[in-house]
């Protein structure tokens, strides 16, 4: 493992194709690099993608092995997964992203907590009682549900991620356990379904230039008591990163003042994935 700035890389285990731009004698700025090189697999397994990233060039190249896109249909579904550490701007990035692509929706999940202020049920969470949401929970009405806090639930459902074989684009924000693990997720709760939804399904993990950058930004904004739940959360990210970093199909990192560029970044992937 080599670290840049706080932030682990991992290099390349196999070689590339051979990259004009990669050829050149590393510089200082090179090295310094938040990613240098990561091989990233794709579920399903039949496919293969290698990403290259480098400073302020996010995404130099990505070759896909077996030479196939997704089967391009207007009557086929999509699924984006949005995952990366708290505070790295996941929220700012599919506001975004949905606004310059009106024919994706955000998928909302269930909450067991009230309201609050300036939320609206529907669109920013569907709120339930805790008894209705361990109700519909014993019903397997979730695709996956967690304890976020003592007795405050979050879900997806089913049919939210299921919506994509009917045609609909979607898009879906997970913490980095739930987004490296969706393929034993989807074959456990969807069993027949799962292989279809896989096929339309990537996963992208935004990164921050470096781990301090988090702790800056959402320092400015934040009171002292969710300061020190953030210092908890972020060394738990670290360890996500850590263990989880060659489950994700892409890594875009999320340069300081750069949020349409990682839009951008984002937007390239979708097109050539469809």
């Amino acid at each position: 493992m080599e670290k840049s700035g706080g932030f682990a890389a991992n290099k390349l285990a196999v070689p590339l194709p051979a990259l004009p731009r990669l050829d050149r004698r590393p510089t200082k700025e090179w090295k310094n690099s938040v990613l240098l090189k990561i091989n990233l697999k794709i579920r399903p397994r039949n496919a293969h993608v290698t990403a290259v990233f480098l400073l302020n060039d996010p995404i130099i190249k990505m070759v896909n092995k077996t030479g196939e896109k997704i089967e391009s249909s207007k009557d086929q579904g999509f699924l984006l997964v949005i995952t990366g550490p708290s505070g790295v701007g996941k929220d700012s990035i599919i506001g975004e992203f949905l606004k310059r692509k009106p024919d994706f929706k955000k998928i909302v999940t269930d909450t067991s907590r009230p309201p609050r202020v300036g939320e609206v049920n529907g669109i920013d969470y569907n709120f339930y009682s805790q008894n209705e949401f361990l109700e519909k929970a014993a019903k397997s009405h979730y695709l996956e549900h967690v304890e976020v806090r003592p007795k405050e639930y979050k879900g997806t459902p089913k049919s939210a991620v299921e919506q994509i074989l009917s045609g609909k684009k979607v898009i879906w924000k997970i913490d980095e356990y739930g987004a490296a693990n969706l393929q034993k997720t989807f074959e456990k709760q969807l069993r027949r379904k799962a292989a279809k939804i896989l096929k339309r399904t990537i996963t992208v993990y935004v990164a921050p230039e470096e781990w301090k950058q988090l702790r800056e930004q959402y320092f400015e904004r934040e009171s002292e008591a969710n300061k020190q739940w953030f210092r908890i959360k972020l060394e738990r990210d670290k360890e996500m990163w850590k263990k989880y970093h060659d489950c994700f199909n892409y890594i875009v990192i999320n340069h300081r003042q750069k949020l349409m560029d990682t839009v951008t970044e984002i937007e390239k992937i979708i097109a050539a994935r469809i």
